[in-house]
């Protein structure tokens, strides 16, 4: 009996002594797995219950992750969708330098409120006679007439940082469909 008793505390005693030896964390040369997989969902509360903006960035470094953004309506479908484009194009998420600050990241980028236009209503006066609102440059495709229409209709905007000192501005239309207006100055 103490034959065994010895023979399993000098087993025992022989395992403990192996793992103090082993050395901590993986080898020098094993690669640890790195990633820029993030997601973000945020309501869009001017668009009405339900209604959501979704980013997501896909990739193994954050530097050349994908980027995605979405517009979602409460069915689920998607009513407008930022072509995917790399995190570096989006001045905001540039250098993020992983997963989880990525998310809080894309999170503020999606968020509205704040300082940002909840509806057309909130933009600047396209004043007649003048070459454009201050402080927010329409598309081409966006005349005075139909800016002060789409501003008397206070339809429900999302504003997104797309360039230092500018968000893009999207508006919801009563048939749900997205489109640009224009681009507003953050500074």
């Amino acid at each position: 009996m103490r034959s065994t008793v010895a023979a399993v505390l000098g087993l025992a005693l022989c395992a403990t002594a192996q793992a103090d030896a082993l050395p901590e964390g993986p080898p020098p040369d094993f690669a640890l797995p790195v990633g820029c997989n993030a997601s973000a969902v945020a309501p869009w509360p001017a668009a009405g219950e339900g209604y959501r903006a979704q980013a997501a960035t896909e990739g193994e470094v954050c530097a050349e992750a994908a980027l995605t953004l979405a517009l979602v309506a409460p069915t689920g479908r998607a009513l407008w969708e930022l072509p995917t484009s790399g995190v570096g194009a989006i001045r905001v998420l540039y250098g993020v330098p992983g997963g989880r600050e990525m998310e809080a990241e894309l999170q503020a980028w999606i968020s509205q409120g704040g300082s940002k236009p909840a509806t057309a209503a909130d933009l600047p006066v396209w004043a007649d006679g003048a070459a454009g609102p201050e402080g927010f440059e329409p598309t081409t495709e966006t005349d005075r007439a139909a800016y002060e229409a789409l501003r008397a209709a206070a339809r429900p905007l999302f504003c997104y940082a797309d360039d230092p000192g500018f968000d893009t501005c999207l508006v919801l239309a009563a048939d749900d469909s997205v489109s640009a207006i224009g681009r507003r100055a953050t500074r």
